[in-house]
């Protein structure tokens, strides 16, 4: 009896871990650019990098909790450019340059803490769309910029606040593997330069096929 008894408290024991685990997962986004600008015979090349790793819990089917955390180095971005969008034209060309930056020019190192809350609304089969609202933080360096030290006595470093919702779907490709896909943003952000107390303050909503974030999650 007792042996019965020992048997059953393990069964339920292991059944409760196993529960418990598949509440946790991990995960986030990796993006890489490598560009190259060639003018009058002479060229430059460089890469940027962006990497997002993310934690979180599933409270219950329909509500999760996480953070995500981020680092990048020059503007890690690739996309299509539309020539009647002024906006994109001007991020194509500010992240190639970004990435082939001579020591002459400004290098960007950020940080991003942003703890979220992602809620799916629909299901069909494996497949979920969730709206995910993330209040985060992003300490933003420029090192290296021969100009920027000329006028500044120090490199500059703007801290912003960032608010933001942002639609997507998630894939359960099996019980260990989540695909998911972020598209386009709702947000609002506010930002503030240390030493010249210069502020940015920006709303915006864009949602296009560029503006995708592609990530895999692992569940535990």
């Amino acid at each position: 009896m007792k042996k019965i008894l020992l048997a059953v408290l393990l069964l339920t024991g292991v059944s409760a871990m196993q529960a418990q685990e598949s509440k946790f997962y991990v995960g986030g986004t990796f993006g890489f650019t490598w560009s190259k600008m060639s003018n009058a015979g002479e060229s430059k090349s460089g890469a940027s990098v962006k990497v997002m790793p993310e934690v979180g819990y599933n409270l219950s089917d329909k509500w999760s909790l996480g953070v995500s955390l981020g680092y990048s180095h020059g503007y890690a971005a690739f996309g299509g450019i539309d020539f009647n969008d002024l906006k994109s034209i001007v991020n194509a060309v500010a992240s190639t340059a970004a990435d082939v930056a001579a020591d002459d020019y400004a290098k960007l190192n950020s940080f991003r803490f942003a703890p979220y809350a992602r809620y799916n609304f629909w299901q069909t089969g494996k497949l979920k769309f969730f709206l995910e609202g993330s209040l985060g933080y992003i300490h933003v360096g420029m090192n290296g910029g021969d100009g920027l030290e000329d006028r500044m006595d120090e490199d500059p470093v703007l801290n912003v606040v960032e608010l933001n919702i942002r639609p997507g779907l998630s894939f359960d490709a099996s019980k260990k593997i989540t695909l998911t896909a972020k598209v386009g943003s709702l947000g609002f952000i506010h930002g503030k330069e240390k030493e010249s107390g210069m502020t940015l303050n920006r709303f915006g909503f864009d949602v296009d096929t560029f503006n995708i974030l592609l990530g895999m999650n692992y569940n535990f």
